[in-house]
């Protein structure tokens, strides 16, 4: 669902390719940087010497966005004594990107040329909603990237439930890829619900069912929220992150066989604006308990 890029810092040199390809770089758009090397951002501002004072002042705030936004972290091997190209190339051996894009073309190493990227391309085109088997594997599959490059995550879901394994399958297969191929700081994760069961019930279930599939170290906290008398019911799920987020029409899981889920990339306006309400300072739910956090073993 999210395809990883990577970009050579060269190719955005020239304000009107760079103008072209960073704005189509986020989660909404479908497209993550790879932060390929560390120093890609840096290497960027360096490429980007000769913009003027004006352009230098547009790249800062889109770098800025990318930082926060549109980055994918990465973990692949980079030697400073080579060019950025021939590194990216031995690593999309190892380890592909979803391609390249760089100063020139070549297909069959699935490498785009900036100048000539256009949204009918396969290598270009995004998808931002998906149709998947309601089943643990393939939902974790499609929002993996997604959560592989967050550092703070939280799953909303009025229906979860400890106690049902059609929630505790997905919720193990979200936690595992979430840490999967990550080095460095472990993200924070939490899930909110709905109160449909006493506070001592729902905690004892989830210390008794969930410690055991939290990966070691993860600490996962739970929120638990009630409508408002007029105010909005608690409906919709998601997953949303410190980067972007996504929806699910039925739910965050599974479902019987043959069923299918619709998985849609939230735009900037609605994830903000869930992400204030189950995170930042506008909620519009009730807590009438304290949160708590559980830590794998």
């Amino acid at each position: 669902m999210l395809k990883e890029y990577a970009v050579d810092p060269a190719c955005l040199g020239d304000w009107q390719t760079y103008r072209y390809l960073i704005e189509k770089f986020g989660v909404p758009q479908g497209r993550l940087i790879s932060e390929f090397p560390r120093k890609w951002l840096r290497m960027v501002y360096e490429s980007c010497s000769s913009f003027s004072f004006q352009q230098r002042k547009k790249l800062q705030i889109e770098l800025s966005r990318i930082r926060k936004y549109g980055l994918c972290k990465s973990t692949r091997s980079y030697d400073g004594q080579r060019d950025w190209l021939t590194n990216a190339l031995e690593q999309h051996v190892q380890e592909p990107f979803y391609a390249i894009i760089s100063n020139y073309s070549d297909p069959d190493k699935n490498v785009l040329g900036a100048t000539e990227v256009t949204e009918t391309d396969p290598l270009w085109k995004a998808q931002r909603t998906l149709i998947v088997p309601r089943k643990a594997a393939p939902m974790a599959s499609a929002v993996g990237k997604l959560l592989s490059s967050a550092n703070h995550i939280v799953f909303v879901d009025p229906h979860f439930g400890p106690e049902n394994v059609r929630h505790r399958r997905p919720f193990k297969s979200f936690l595992w890829h979430s840490i999967m191929g990550r080095k460095g700081a472990l993200p924070s994760v939490e899930v909110h619900t709905q109160v449909k069961s006493t506070e001592e019930f729902f905690r004892q279930e989830c210390e008794e069912r969930l410690v055991p599939l939290i990966p070691s170290g993860v600490c996962v906290r739970f929120v638990r929220w009630t409508a408002r008398e007029g105010g909005q019911a608690l409906h919709n799920r998601y997953i949303l992150t410190d980067i972007g987020g996504v929806s699910f029409q039925h739910g965050l899981d599974e479902g019987g066989e043959g069923e299918m889920d619709d998985i849609s990339l939230l735009d900037r306006q609605s994830y903000e604006q869930r992400w204030a309400e189950y995170v930042g300072e506008a909620q519009i739910f009730d807590r009438l308990e304290e949160p708590f956090e559980l830590v794998g073993e």
